[in-house]
């Protein structure tokens, strides 16, 4: 049967359950909608230019060959010559239109001149035309003799006009008569825009603008467009990373794709005859699916997801340029590549709705709680009434609560026991007997193992720069680079352990609000605090090594507002805070929750290899698939929020490792004064050494034999995380075991700097990074500017927090 406290917890969060889904579900369809109105725009500008080139382009050629077909350098005579008028003419053309293959004429009697622009021929097309070394320009020129033979003449020139070459091809089979740009010229008498098709001397994709010649002589005056160019520039202005764009003509003729280059070489090797792919060809692919969803519909858009899983916006619609030519253009727009900041919002925010709804699980559960004793009191009060007992003016709070009375039947039902219960509540309690409080005893062996940790991490970041890894100095040094594979494996891990065996108590002593208004004030105050001065401050020194002439009150400025907005260590408070958040729900739904670790603790006292191979088989277990997935290196980032991916399970296995040892009977179980962990301190270092010397091989794996390829196999991955697992809970062992046997009592070089380790972990790091970045240009070894950096960041830091503690309240979190 559901208790009050259990229903009152189940309505509440089924309501908010509910709300988070309907704010989910609005996210979710603005996402929709902002995804597409950006796609949209996006599509409806690489249109816009697309189209805006080619009509462009299309009408200076147009009005070009309109001129040159009245030229009387043309029109005049058919008879052509290596030095006529008509060469300069075309040559002027070609360099004031760039996007020109070449201009030609061609006459009734099998005459044709053409001049074409050889410098931006690929190697086969040169090789096509064979062409001379230097040349830039190509003249061609047939001229029929009295039997009706067409012999061509090609002469190269330079970019100065110097002839450096010539070719006579006496059956060279080119007769302009037989081409279709000049029948249809011919028999229209008017201005042409012909299809796509490809070039017969390069191969070339090329559209052809003729006019008929308005002179004493018949004949055709044409030039021709470049798609291949035209092609590349339309891909630029694809909508998105992974956009595609495809135009064509309205016979399907391809003038813009993807892969248009390839497509070409492949239509060269047509067993027919060379031409031009047609859209209708292409049988597989995204593209193929939205042109068979289209239907030849003049426009029509939609969604379509590709064989990778990703999600495409597509358009299709066809564009008439001018009178005679239109084309199509189909665009895909790939849902990722927009919005992305709204993405970004939209993914954060389901992640903090989920974790706000777990937080809020507690709040309500000791809502719950507080109205069930509300109850108790009203319905005890009510009981004393029916018996006329003097009633406890303190037992109702408010006249609300009056309305909260049970029904008669639960009051009668608890009368017995209450009656039987007064007169030994109210008997007064002698002040003498009162039992004293017990003196909060600090546990010597813990304190100095954090304040190592945080030695650690000073250390850490001091030497980084001068490692491999880090190198961010001209200087490094091998020895570094063995202190910082082995800090980071363990130090972070390790401090969630700590800071999780005095959880359990906490809660016990306080109740879970008081708990986590405390740690809000212990964790949230430094973060958000160091977030907005003592991060910007140290990444400051970074910035001006890039941009000296940068002010703070800029760099500060955009840091908050534009980002990035990096957190440097302070992330562990944050991360640290939402594990007290979820250990304070899981204390509300059952205080025994971790009693089995407990247990194992106490085993522990005795055997701990036992605990130290469950703890490493449940890190291995949530640790590697992380890593595997996620990899080294990736961060999850939201403001000042980060942590990494693949270590997050790592962390919480610690942290509740620790709250289970620290649960109840600390001093009986593993971290016992005289257990046998720390009888035996000496026996854990090999376990600590065998998987940190195989790390070290794997590492020389990846760079000398796999060459360092990203990403990294899954099979390497895997075996790095067991090997990291397995050498992260050894050397904790070995810390706390030596810390345990040694350092217990007396006194200890430590104990001066644990008063100020937690402020010394959350001032360090601008001193270490101005520290660094001050040595930069120090011509000395590495080993002295780490070491450097490590003693003064180490005195700075210590000096600042005893500064610092001396503001009023600032002891109470520093």
């Amino acid at each position: 049967m559901l208790t009050f406290r259990t229903s009152i917890t189940v309505a509440v969060m089924a309501f908010v359950v509910a709300l988070a889904a309907l704010l989910i579900a609005i996210q979710d369809r603005a996402l929709r909608w902002a995804t597409h109105v950006a796609a949209s725009a996006y599509m409806d500008a690489t249109s816009t230019k697309a189209f805006g080139r080619l009509q462009t382009e299309l009408t200076a050629l147009t009005s070009l060959v309109h001129v040159l077909a009245t030229s009387s350098s043309f029109a005049d005579s058919n008879e052509r010559t290596e030095t006529g008028p008509a060469i300069p003419l075309f040559k002027a053309v070609l360099q004031e239109l760039p996007q020109l293959d070449s201009v030609y004429a061609g006459f009734e009697n099998g005459a044709w001149l053409q001049v074409r622009r050889i410098s931006e021929l690929n190697d086969e097309q040169h090789e096509r035309l064979r062409t001379a070394a230097a040349a830039s320009t190509a003249i061609n020129l047939v001229r029929p003799t009295p039997d009706g033979e067409l012999p061509m003449r090609r002469i190269f020139e330079d970019r100065q006009g110097n002839e450096i070459g010539q070719i006579d091809l006496w059956k060279y089979g080119y007769d302009a008569r037989k081409r279709v740009w000049y029948r249809e010229t011919i028999k229209a008498d008017r201005l042409q825009i012909s299809k796509p098709y490809l070039a017969f001397s390069t191969g070339a994709p090329v559209i052809t603008v003729s006019a008929p010649l308005r002179g004493k002589v018949p004949g055709v005056l044409a030039a021709d467009l470049k798609l291949d160019t035209f092609s590349d520039f339309v891909q630029a202005q694809r909508p998105g990373e992974h956009g595609i764009v495809v135009m064509f003509d309205s016979t399907g003729s391809l003038i813009a794709h993807p892969d248009f280059a390839e497509l070409i070489v492949n239509a060269l090797t047509h067993p027919s005859q060379p031409q031009l792919p047609n859209i209708k060809e292409l049988k597989s692919g995204i593209v193929a699916a939205v042109l068979r969803r289209s239907q030849g519909r003049d426009q029509y858009e939609g969604s379509i997801r590709d064989d990778q899983g990703r999600d495409y916006l597509f358009r299709v619609a066809k564009f008439t340029l001018g009178e005679q030519y239109s084309a199509g253009i189909m665009l895909l727009a790939a849902q990722e590549d927009f919005a992305k900041d709204v993405r970004r919002l939209h993914f954060t925010g389901l992640i903090l709705a989920t974790v706000a709804s777990a937080a809020f699980l507690p709040v309500v559960w000791l809502f719950g709680n507080g109205m069930a004793r509300s109850l108790k009191r009203i319905t005890a009060e009510a009981v004393k009434l029916q018996t006329l007992a003097e009633p406890d003016p303190a037992s109702v709070a408010s006249r609300r609560d009056i309305y909260l009375l049970p029904s008669a039947g639960d009051v009668n039902s608890q009368n017995e026991s209450r009656c039987t219960m007064t007169s030994i509540s109210r008997t007064p309690v002698p002040a003498d007997a009162q039992a004293p409080q017990k003196a909060k005893v600090r546990n010597a062996a813990l304190d100095r193992t954090r304040t190592f940790l945080t030695l650690a991490v000073l250390l850490h970041h001091a030497v980084i720069p001068y490692t491999y890894f880090g190198h961010t100095d001209p200087k490094s040094w091998i020895g570094f680079d063995i202190i910082v594979l082995a800090t980071d494996s363990f130090f972070m891990a390790m401090f969630f352990f700590l800071s999780g065996l005095f959880v359990w108590p906490g809660l016990a002593r306080k109740g879970p609000l008081d708990y986590l208004r405390d740690r809000l004030i212990r964790l949230g105050l430094p973060f958000v605090i160091g977030a907005f001065t003592i991060i910007p401050l140290a990444y400051y020194a970074i910035e001006l090594r890039q941009h000296p002439d940068v002010g703070f009150a800029d760099f500060w400025w955009e840091t908050i507002t534009e980002g990035p907005w990096p957190s440097g260590p302070i992330w562990f408070l944050w991360v640290l805070l939402a594990f007290d958040v979820i250990a304070s729900l899981l204390y509300n739904l059952s205080p025994t929750f971790l009693d089995p670790i407990n247990r194992l603790s106490l085993r522990g006292h005795d055997h701990p290899a036992q605990f130290f191979a469950v703890m490493l088989a449940v890190t291995a277990v949530l640790y590697i698939p992380g890593r595997v997935h996620f990899g080294t290196f990736t961060w999850f980032e939201f403001g000042p929020f980060s942590v990494q991916h693949g270590r997050v399970l790592l962390y919480a296995t610690y942290f509740f490792f620790g709250a289970g040892i620290g649960a109840r009977y600390l001093d009986r179980g593993l971290l016992a004064s005289d257990g046998q962990l720390g009888k035996r301190s000496l026996a854990w270092t090999i376990p600590a050494l065998v998987p940190y010397c195989l790390m070290w091989v794997l590492i020389y794996i990846k760079r000398e034999i796999l060459g360092n390829p990203t990403p990294l196999p899954h099979w390497y991955e895997a075996i790095y995380g067991l090997f990291f697992a397995a050498f992260s809970v050894a050397i904790m062992f070995t810390i706390l075991a030596y810390f345990l046997r040694f350092k217990q009592s007396g006194w200890s070089s430590l104990d001066p700097l644990q008063p100020a380790a937690f402020g010394m972990f959350l001032v360090h790091y601008p001193i270490v990074l101005w520290l660094v970045y001050w040595m930069f240009d120090f011509d000395v070894p590495a080993i002295a500017k780490g070491l450097t950096a490590f003693v003064l960041t180490v005195f700075l830091s210590w000096g600042a927090t005893e500064a610092l503690r001396r503001i009023p309240g600032a002891g109470h979190v520093l």
